[in-house]
């Protein structure tokens, strides 16, 4: 028998899986109902719109799309939940019927404070996420994720969350207790280069200045004691500030892109460095430290070469989720603002990427060779090297992760 449903609990599915994937699992691929297109809409309309029966699956998608990164191709986040399990719970349920409607008044979205607060907070939980990913992939391979993707599915799942589910979902997202601008102030982190959660990129996130395909070469690429050839492109006089840290022993530099995004690139400082170290160095404090630093940083004329990359990437995110030391979406789930199932549990959650860097999208440069004056700053990627699609405006970072082997 199917689990009874409260009006709240299909307006929240509503706005998790788009009335379209809750009537069509089938279509929760090609079609999603953006959370956005329901604000207008009057609660007596949307019950409305809700009549009728509800499935025992639910699939919540959130996808992210891009034609450059940068160009990146797709990015899907994909929970299913099934209700109305016949299985009985492991330990008493903790679902308590009747709780309160989540507060998502936000008093303090005018003066900013809530979008500094919610920046900080994706940070911190991008550098989490950069090790829970890092711990479940194979050493020295490939990795792409977007931290604010995940975040904002995991945001919209807080939402109906009650009681220790609620209170351990916002310990995994690093939110403040009770964060109730959260769900206002995830809603305005939006921009020309994306959107919302649902579809993060509308735009191409094209390079302030060109690398000339022609100055595009094979060139060393460097991974310990190995070294492979690789298309790498060079610009002689690129725009770039840079520095190197001496807590993480590598180089950073940011590069510009419009929209107010840039790509920030964190590469060992020498050869005697490799990027395992970098990475059991990166702390959310260094991170945020670091990224500081980069504000504050004089953009030069640099000497750059930079890997052309293509980066395929497909994670089971229960894995992750449990690698966070969150256990609930297999154990004692509290969704009472969503179901009054208390057998809920989340079956599957996936999360896809294509991330691909190139030179389309920025103007040409005049130089087809590339030559090195004594004054000239050189920025040089030639071996691992960890990324960062960074928003400048609300400060937080949209797609992160690393690249061994540009050629993969």
């Amino acid at each position: 028998m199917a689990s009874r449903l409260t009006p709240l609990t299909l307006l929240l599915l509503l706005l998790l899986a788009g009335h379209r994937a809750a009537s069509n699992p089938d279509d929760s691929n090609h079609s999603f109902t953006d959370p956005e297109s329901l604000q207008g809409e009057s609660k007596g309309d949307i019950l409305d719109i809700l009549k009728g029966t509800v499935p025992k699956t639910v699939s919540i998608q959130d996808t992210v799309s891009s034609s450059t990164l940068p160009e990146t191709k797709e990015t899907n986040t994909t929970v299913s939940a099934t209700l109305g399990s016949t299985t009985q719970p492991t330990t008493q349920p903790t679902t308590e019927f009747g709780c309160p409607e989540p507060d998502i008044s936000c008093p303090d979205l005018g003066n900013h404070s809530a979008e500094m607060m919610l920046g900080d907070a994706l940070t911190d939980f991008s550098v989490k996420l950069y090790h829970a990913f890092s711990a479940v992939k194979k050493p020295r391979s490939n990795m792409a994720f977007s931290p604010f993707s995940i975040a904002s599915l995991l945001t919209q799942v807080l939402l109906g969350a009650g009681d220790s589910t609620k209170k351990n979902l916002e310990s995994v997202l690093s939110y403040p207790m009770n964060f109730a601008c959260v769900h206002q102030t995830m809603k305005a982190f939006r921009s020309k280069g994306f959107s919302s959660a649902s579809q993060i990129f509308h735009s191409p996130a094209k390079w302030k200045k060109t690398f000339d395909p022609k100055n595009t070469r094979m060139e060393p690429f460097y991974v310990k004691s190995s070294v492979k050839k690789v298309l790498m492109m060079s610009s002689k006089k690129y725009p770039v500030a840079h520095f190197t840290d001496q807590i993480l022993k590598a180089k950073v530099g940011q590069l510009q892109l419009s929209h107010n995004l840039s790509l920030v690139i964190l590469v060992p400082q020498d050869m005697k460095q490799h990027l395992e170290d970098v990475e059991q160095a990166l702390s959310p404090s260094v991170f945020k430290a670091i990224l500081k630093k980069l504000e504050m940083t004089k953009i030069q004329p640099t000497l750059l070469m930079i890997p052309r990359i293509k980066v395929k990437s497909s994670q089971d995110m229960l894995t992750i989720m449990e690698k966070l030391e969150f256990f609930d979406f297999s154990y004692d789930l509290n969704l009472c603002r969503m179901t009054e199932d208390p057998d809920l549990q989340v079956s599957a959650m996936q999360h896809q990427i294509t991330l691909e860097l190139m030179e389309s999208g920025v103007e040409a440069a005049a130089a087809t060779a590339v030559s090195v004056a004594r004054n000239l700053l050189i920025f040089h990627v030639d071996q691992p090297f960890l990324f960062v699609l960074w928003d400048q405006q609300h400060k937080f970072p949209v797609f992160m992760g690393r690249v061994y082997d540009p050629m993969a």
